[in-house]
């Protein structure tokens, strides 16, 4: 713990749940099956009608769309099962797949902790350290190790070449979780939170952090 610091907890939209919970990538079920569900009653509606055309284009208009409005029930029924099945898959393999490769790249392996923290200055301790990966000037997420030391915070990169990132408890103005974007308009939710730190020089500095719970913990106030 950090005296007098505090982490600014962010609202999850639509989960009801601790913005410090663990919130897993998943699918807007209700807005997507019902997006799907009429975007397949409109295509077959379309497709009826052009069926009308091709095959009794002689029929009278009226007759035509007697026989659309006599098959959109079973249009409609017929959406409902097609999409109800797409939106089941789609949100298996979010759940499923996309999300353990996204929680995989949110726990950037091939950082030895010892290694890392042999980059500290002689006169700092390491207390704690967390898998991250850190938002970089060029919009690249550098992968890494973030630590919490008696003096303050550093980001120590994976790679050599890349930036490391330190600032003491001294310029520390605050910290805060915040909801990850939501994909695809909304219609993803679950994203990894991001980790804000912000400098007394206005900087401020994103972070994915593999475990946000543990890595807000260090700014709690005491």
């Amino acid at each position: 713990m950090i005296t007098g610091l505090s982490v600014k907890q962010g609202v999850f939209e639509s989960s009801g749940r601790s913005p410090l919970g663990d919130d897993r990538l998943r699918l807007a079920f209700d807005r997507v099956f019902w997006r799907l569900a009429l975007g397949v009653f409109v295509f077959s509606e379309f497709q009826t009608w052009a069926f009308t055309l091709r095959v009794a284009p002689w029929a009278p208009l009226s007759r035509r769309i007697w026989y659309v409005l006599f098959q959109s029930p079973k249009l409609f029924y017929f959406a409902l099962l097609i999409a109800a099945a797409a939106t089941i898959a789609i949100d298996l393999t979010l759940r499923f797949v996309v999300d353990r490769l996204v929680r995989y790249w949110s726990n950037p392996r091939g950082v030895d902790p010892e290694t890392a923290v042999f980059r500290l200055g002689l006169a700092e301790r390491e207390r704690d350290h967390v898998p991250a990966r850190r938002l970089s000037d060029n919009r690249r997420w550098d992968a890494g190790l973030l630590v919490l030391t008696d003096r303050g915070v550093w980001f120590l990169p994976r790679d050599w070449d890349r930036d490391s990132f330190s600032t003491s408890f001294a310029r520390l103005r605050s910290a805060a979780i915040v909801p990850g974007p939501k994909p695809a308009r909304g219609l993803i939710l679950g994203s990894p939170r991001r980790l804000i730190l912000t400098t007394d020089s206005d900087e401020r500095e994103t972070f994915v952090v593999g475990d946000p719970t543990r890595a807000a913990a260090w700014f709690h106030s005491t």
